[in-house]
């Protein structure tokens, strides 16, 4: 039995690659044909996106078999006993369910889409195959889980190791929250909120089928697709030696002044912040090439550690962003525009916490480095930087010039960063290629599974007439627009200690944008003000990925760390609260 399980789980790991694979070279195909060949073939992007269906699905399920789907677990690990393994046992009870519901709704669409016989518009494929991935994605979720649940029923008793609108919106964040508490993964208790407000609202007529609809529309979007390749991309650069060469070439910039490699450090993060658009991916590629180095030299490692966190942090601001792609497709604002705002305040952070490490580097006389600037060995390092380099003039280069949108660069950041590391740097092994997909599968599957079921979320949520009323009520207060800016900045502030970033973001930014836009606030700057907030959450315990991120590069305790941090951690909320107030900031580029 364990050999079939196995030999099931390999299948579904090859139909993960194989999916991502068909989405980078689909989107890859389209751009070269569109720019060079211009052969008038169509179905590129359908293609992606039914594959993105299947990867995302299936990446769902396997991060929630192995425990990497995002969940808020302080509560439930505060508790001992039966008590806990009660709890447990109704989160799972819940997942099952909900993945048994949504299976059952699904197989309903296939059904239905075969006896219509409706056919996809470019590649003219059967409807029903893109829909099976719902089916294939809930049923092996619901399988799987069930079988631990079952587990966790049948091992009870073992001893624990050591170790109408106001209805509908009732029902909806109030069973979000309950849910969150219970430990319930993020994504899911989107979607079973959902589902309850649905069948508990006498108001709300729609059939429980449609939250499975709505899940597959909000992965029916060519746009997130760019989110799955810049975390591939990400893993590929680290992996093939593009990080250490950023390294190097920020090293050769600095010079030896006091606190010179913490300097290399701020502007290494830069420079990779432009290739992954990623604050965890930043953390742990520099912390991983720079920490040891600087700690044997004489750095304190709290401060070292405190400012590779809020370093890292210039991953989603300086383009390419996860989250500014995020925030682009619920509220259609131009991802084009979002970057070139993010470049200019993601310099302006670059600055501030340079400053930063300068005034610290003297007050607490860090070492100097011991390499000065050298122009034969700056040279050396840019030419060996320059295939890294290529990278953000390409993604961004592309974009700017409108050649290529968000989603086409990132597909060519996956094929050049396949190229540098296998065939220039040639770190990259043929071996690696399989894990990565995977483990890359898995990452964006947990965000892109979130962007669905939100979808499905935000739906309901203006379909019962929430939306519309929380306008309503905040412009009947007369709040200006730069105050409504500041109590969002606050409230996302807030929400950002406990809950992923992502996750946050797609929960209220169809909220909070409304009102934003109702009161003039440019789309842009509110943009900058989520893009931020999103950030400053990954430093701020107890849902902290930057620290925990930083934690297993350095190996010491949250405290420490969050200890270290403070002062940059001040430098960078201070930039924060001047793009709140100060709305040029964000557009003066644009």
């Amino acid at each position: 039995m364990k050999k079939v399980l196995h030999a099931l789980q390999r299948l579904e790991k090859w139909i993960i690659v194989i999916a991502f694979v068909i989405m980078v070279v689909a989107i890859f195909c389209q751009v070269v044909n569109r720019n060079i060949f211009k052969i008038p073939v169509s179905g590129f992007e359908e293609a992606a996106k039914y594959s993105m269906a299947y990867m995302v699905l299936l990446g769902t399920e396997l991060g929630l078999r192995d425990g990497t789907q995002i969940a808020i677990k302080g509560v439930v690990d505060k508790l001992k006993g039966k008590v806990k393994k009660v709890i447990v046992i109704i989160s799972q009870i819940i997942v099952v369910a909900f993945a048994a519901i949504m299976t059952k709704a699904s197989f309903a669409m296939v059904l239905k889409q075969a006896a219509i016989g409706q056919t996809s518009p470019r590649l003219g494929i059967p409807m029903s195959v893109p829909y099976f991935s719902l089916v294939l994605g809930f049923g092996l979720i619901a399988v799987v889980q069930a079988g631990e649940l079952v587990s966790m029923i049948v091992h009870f008793n073992k001893p624990e190791d050591e170790m109408k609108e106001e209805v509908a919106a009732l029902l909806m964040f109030g069973g979000f929250a309950l849910l969150l508490i219970l430990g319930v993964p993020i994504a899911l208790s989107l979607g079973v909120s959902t589902m309850a407000a649905i069948a508990g609202s006498p108001d709300i007529t729609v059939s429980i089928n449609t939250v499975a609809q709505r899940i597959f529309g909000g992965l029916d979007s060519t746009s997130i697709m760019a989110i799955a390749f810049f975390v591939l991309s990400g893993n590929l650069m680290t992996k093939g030696g593009i990080s250490r060469r950023i390294c190097e070439f920020a090293r050769s910039i600095i010079g030896g002044v006091r606190g010179g490699m913490a300097l290399t450090l701020v502007l290494a993060c830069a420079f990779f912040a432009a290739l992954s658009g990623s604050a965890p991916a930043t953390v742990v590629a520099i912390g991983t090439m720079l920490y040891g180095d600087m700690v044997r030299m004489g750095y304190p490692g709290d401060r070292t550690a405190g400012l590779l966190v809020v370093s890292g942090g210039l991953g989603p601001i300086i383009p390419p962003s996860i989250i500014m792609v995020v925030y682009a497709t619920i509220t259609g604002a131009s991802v084009g525009d979002m970057f070139k705002s993010g470049m200019g305040i993601g310099i302006g952070i670059m600055i501030v916490l340079m400053i930063v490490v300068i005034v610290l580097a003297h007050k607490e006389q860090w070492p100097k480095d011991e390499i000065h600037f050298n122009l034969k060995e700056f040279c050396i390092s840019f030419l060996k930087a320059i295939p890294a380099l290529m990278l953000p003039i390409i993604i961004l280069g592309g974009i700017y010039s409108g050649l290529l949108t968000a989603t086409e660069s990132s597909a060519i950041a996956v094929v050049w960063s396949f190229i540098a590391g296998m065939f220039i740097y040639r770190e990259l092994k043929w071996s690696d290629l399989f894990d990565i997909f995977v483990d890359s599968a898995k990452s964006s599957a947990m965000t892109l599974f979130i962007i669905a079921t939100s979808t499905a979320f935000a739906w309901l949520f203006a379909y019962a007439g929430i939306s519309q009323k929380l306008v309503d009520f905040v412009i009947g207060m007369n709040l200006s627009a730069t105050t409504y800016c500041l109590v969002v900045a606050v409230i996302l502030l807030i929400f950002g200690t406990f809950l992923e970033g992502i996750a946050t973001a797609v929960l209220l930014v169809p909220v909070l944008w409304p009102v934003a836009q109702a009161l003039g606030v440019n789309v842009i700057h509110f943009g900058m003000i989520v893009s931020i907030a999103n950030v400053v959450g990954t430093m701020t315990p107890p849902v902290a990925v930057n620290i925990f991120s930083a934690a297993s590069v350095t190996k010491l305790s949250m405290g420490k760390i969050v200890h270290g941090q403070w002062p940059f951690f001040i430098g960078y909320v201070g930039f924060f609260f001047l793009v709140v107030f100060i709305p040029a900031l964000s557009t003066f580029l644009l």
